[in-house]
């Protein structure tokens, strides 16, 4: 396998509004491949029927929110040069490419799976849209959620 994979932890925090969840930034010198993402809920035990959106963004949010530091794989890996951050609260990055939209049940969450052959999405090592990537609750809960998840990404270069 080519590059190193890490997982970026998206602890619960309460939600009851739309909001975006995390910005996923590229670092200069390297490619990153988006290849899981999994978002749940940790206290809800009624049906709510949710939305969610990947998108692409020209918004800078590298320093909204909270840091969300790429947890290696494997020990022994480097540091990652992508940025993570959680961005619950803050001001909504604009929408400049929407990859994905959709709908998922809130007591069952949401996994997409990709693969090293087939990641969900490419981030290039460059500044701008093509490095960026952000994951949004597109409608409100019908109640405060602890709503988490994680994204495992995958470092070619740097």
């Amino acid at each position: 396998m080519v590059g190193m994979t890490y997982w970026l932890d998206i602890l619960p925090t309460s939600m009851t509004l739309a909001d975006d969840i995390c910005a996923i930034q590229a670092p200069t010198d390297a490619v990153v491949f988006i290849e899981e993402i999994e978002i749940f809920n940790s206290n809800v035990e009624t049906n709510d029927q949710l939305e969610l959106r990947f998108f692409r963004s020209a918004t800078d949010q590298s320093a909204v929110g909270l840091a969300i530091t790429p947890n290696p794989d494997e020990s022994g890996f480097p540091a990652a040069g992508t940025v993570a951050r959680d961005t619950r609260g803050g001001a909504d990055a604009a929408i400049t490419i929407s990859l994905w939209h959709g709908g998922f049940n809130l007591l069952g969450g949401y996994h997409l799976k990709g693969s090293y052959e087939e990641p969900l999405v490419v981030l290039s090592p460059i500044a701008g849209t093509a490095g960026r990537f952000n994951i949004r609750l597109d409608a409100a809960p019908a109640g405060a959620s602890l709503i988490g998840g994680r994204v495992k990404i995958r470092e070619i270069g740097g």
